[in-house]
């Protein structure tokens, strides 16, 4: 499994890269910085904030004693200030984030309370394209057609459950001529290797009763 690193604003799915920049998510949060009268720099530190805490850099459950201490905020001030900041700004991205809603509940503030907010959501990836992205950096030759549309479909059956490790790598390590794609140990070690990194370590969850995959940004 690949060691997990601390995300940088260029790690992010290119979906949420553009969110974040988006002048909508710029326009709520100036209001924010007007409504709690937080001065010139309120929209620069607040987006900064934003983007450490989408990275995992800041943790968001901090964000309250944070806006207190920047700010120079009373406590219920700032907490109120984190609510709409995660609110307005965070739960709009539920599909690639997980427990943000219950931590502003923790706070007092209600999820259901932003639901008019439109959520940025992006096209599932098919079971194939998972396969394939898992697999896009691999170096080995790629198989001709045939070969590679095999490869795919062998892989795709052990997301879906189809097959289990064992079938799998059975699958690979088959001559060509039953069936298989005559790999030896090492590349189908290889190669499971990179399916597993892409579903675990990359933060990518499969749900094999969806016949979909999303890419979910994980903690490092």
């Amino acid at each position: 499994m690949a060691e997990n690193k601390l995300k940088e604003f260029s790690d992010l799915p290119e979906a949420v890269q553009d969110y974040l920049l988006d002048p909508v998510v710029l326009t709520r949060v100036s209001g924010l910085v007007e409504k709690f009268e937080l001065g010139n720099k309120g929209l620069k530190e607040i987006m900064h904030e934003v983007e450490a805490m989408v990275c995992f850099k800041h943790e968001i459950v901090n964000l309250p004693v944070f806006l207190t201490s920047l700010f120079s905020l009373s406590e219920d001030k700032a907490k109120n200030l984190a609510i709409e900041i995660v609110g307005q700004v965070i739960l709009p991205l539920a599909q690639f984030r997980k427990g943000d809603a219950e931590l502003l509940k923790q706070w007092g503030g209600n999820p259901a309370a932003f639901a008019n907010i439109p959520k940025l959501e992006v096209p599932y990836q098919t079971p194939e394209e998972f396969v394939e992205s898992a697999l896009k950096d691999w170096n080995a030759e790629d198989p001709d057609r045939v070969l590679h549309s095999r490869l795919i479909f062998i892989l795709v059956a052990f997301l879906k459950n189809e097959r289990d490790l064992e079938e799998t790598k059975s699958a690979l390590a088959r001559p060509t001529k039953v069936g298989g794609m005559n790999f030896p140990s090492e590349v189908v070690e290889k190669i499971l290797s990179l399916l597993n990194e892409r579903k675990e370590s990359e933060g990518f969850v499969f749900d094999p009763t969806a016949k979909k995959a999303v890419e979910v940004i994980k903690p490092p």
